[in-house]
């Protein structure tokens, strides 16, 4: 898809296998740019070729930029890709190594020569094992570099054997706060 201009009109022009199509989109090159079904229509043509997330990404970045040209008095309506839907994305991975592979890796980075490896080359397991372990999720995100919480997040999953230790610490506490003896709150002056 491509937009251009030919006297004092702009055009869009589409491919679709083995057709051209041409339309008229205005008389400015915004008119022809910012249509809601243009943004549609190019979303849907994009998806044939890359995937979900890299088309995100690219509305992402087209909303933004005219929240910018709104901002900037360029545009005086409101943002055309506001109404855009975005693709579903896979959850993404969630397995992390086990002890034992990462200590077989590590033995196999060694007897193959692989220098300078750290478990920060396994951001997930590098991130599971360290709020496992106890660390809190804002000291994971700064060993990581992540600008954003939610990347830290991402990258930290906790096992099933730790999430079941951790409801049974739950029932300890709770048990303990049944056997203790309620104390009475001190009366309050009026």
């Amino acid at each position: 898809m491509r937009v251009y201009q030919c006297g004092k009109r702009w055009y869009v022009e589409d491919s679709y296998n083995p057709k051209r199509y041409r339309r008229s989109a205005g008389r400015t090159k915004r008119e022809a740019l910012l249509k809601l079904g243009e943004i549609e229509r190019y979303k849907e043509v994009w998806i044939e070729n890359v995937k979900s997330a890299s088309v995100n990404r690219e509305l992402a970045l087209l909303r933004h930029m005219l929240r910018k040209a709104i901002d900037w008095d360029y545009l005086r309506k409101e943002n055309p890709a506001s109404r855009v839907k975005q693709f579903k994305e896979p959850s993404g991975r969630v397995r992390y190594l086990s002890f034992e592979e990462r200590e077989q890796l590590l033995e196999a980075c060694k007897r193959t020569g692989i220098e300078d490896f750290h478990c920060h080359s396994l951001r997930h397991t590098f991130a599971s094992y360290r709020v496992m372990a106890g660390v809190d999720i804002r000291t994971v995100q700064v060993l990581m570099g992540h600008k954003d919480i939610k990347m830290t997040m991402r990258y930290s999953h906790l096992s099933k054997r730790y999430l079941r230790k951790a409801v049974n610490r739950m029932v300890t506490n709770w048990s303990q706060v049944e056997d203790a003896p309620v104390e009475q709150s001190p009366k309050l002056r009026s």
